[in-house]
């Protein structure tokens, strides 16, 4: 099992208000010397964010799909098609409302 660096930012930063729209961006990389296969990545948003339909992105192929999480919010998954090389990286970049 190889592990996947992956690091979560947020703009715009500071003080949020109810109704506010923000970007994630979700930046991962394969800091192995083997290639990765079936790279999956999840984000389970917590009760206060709400996925904005239709705003998650990828630099590379991939397969997008929500499911409801325990927060009564979703849980967001990214399935990365073919290999992620040595060295590779690449970003995630989604919105969410704040409720």
């Amino acid at each position: 099992c190889s592990t996947l660096l992956l690091q979560k930012r947020v703009e715009p930063t500071g003080e949020y208000k109810v109704g506010d729209t923000v970007t994630f961006f979700l930046r991962f990389t394969n800091p192995t010397n083997e290639p990765m296969t079936e790279v999956t990545i999840l984000d389970s948003l917590t009760t206060r964010l709400e996925y904005v339909d239709g705003t998650a992105k990828c630099s590379r192929g991939h397969t997008f799909t929500t499911t409801p999480n325990e927060a009564r919010s979703l849980t967001l998954r990214w399935v990365l098609d073919g290999k992620l090389l040595p060295g590779e990286s690449g970003v995630i970049s989604f919105q969410a409302k704040i409720r």
